[in-house]
């Protein structure tokens, strides 16, 4: 079980950081670029994190930072998109951005009320989420909502090449998002956390298509 888990988990962070250092290199100067290879290495971090909980799934530091790195990797999607769109975002909104990214990090070494009552069995654990992981949780939600509006908007506003690019970021999107929402908080409320990180494949499948979509379709890069 641990092989799986570390092939799923080391593959995931290889890939997602390996594209985003595609696209980066492919225009180091853009902003596109930069904010997408920072998130890139956000999402290389949430896996490795993710990996050293599944062979240590006593430890619930770890599970929690885990929990709150995916968040952070939702919050950076947002700098990246803005310049995608061609939305010109103020540099003060995209330090909020990471600096609100960093807090989630933060948070499960000083919030112990976020998620409680951890147990491990046998590679299945169980948990519950505190009233303050609501409350962060809408933060991500109300973001991600708001980056496929735009996107969505963009589709129907673009033509040709740079509609194809946001609709592969979009689909991408989706991916990861719904992903995220079923393994990371639909499953775990009705107990049936699964015993290996299937989210993984829903981060590579995001880097698959926002990536393909930028190196393919965008010549600003």
């Amino acid at each position: 079980m641990n092989a799986m888990f570390f092939i799923l988990s080391i593959s995931t962070a290889v890939t997602c950081f390996v594209l985003g250092l595609l696209v980066l290199l492919k225009n180091v100067f853009n902003n596109l670029s930069f904010t997408f290879f920072i998130f890139s290495w956000f999402v290389t971090i949430w896996a490795l994190v993710s990996y050293a909980f599944f062979i240590d799934q006593s430890n619930f530091l770890l599970y929690k930072i885990a929990y709150a790195m995916g968040g952070a990797c939702l919050l950076t999607t947002a700098p990246w998109v803005f310049y995608l769109l061609k939305k010109k975002p103020s540099k003060y909104l995209i330090t909020l951005f990471y600096a609100a990214s960093i807090f989630l990090i933060t948070i499960p070494f000083w919030d112990k009320s976020a998620i409680t009552n951890f147990a491990s069995h046998n590679n299945t654990y169980t948990f519950s989420f505190g009233p303050s992981y609501y409350l962060y949780s809408a933060v991500i939600f109300l973001t991600v909502l708001y980056l496929f509006y735009i996107l969505l908007k963009s589709i129907f506003k673009t033509s040709g090449e740079e509609q194809y690019r946001i609709i592969f970021v979009f689909t991408g999107l989706f991916i990861y998002f719904f992903g995220e929402l079923a393994f990371g908080l639909i499953l775990p409320i009705l107990d049936l956390t699964p015993s290996a990180p299937l989210d993984n494949l829903a981060a590579i499948s995001f880097m698959g298509f926002a990536s393909f979509g930028l190196l393919k379709f965008d010549k600003d890069l």
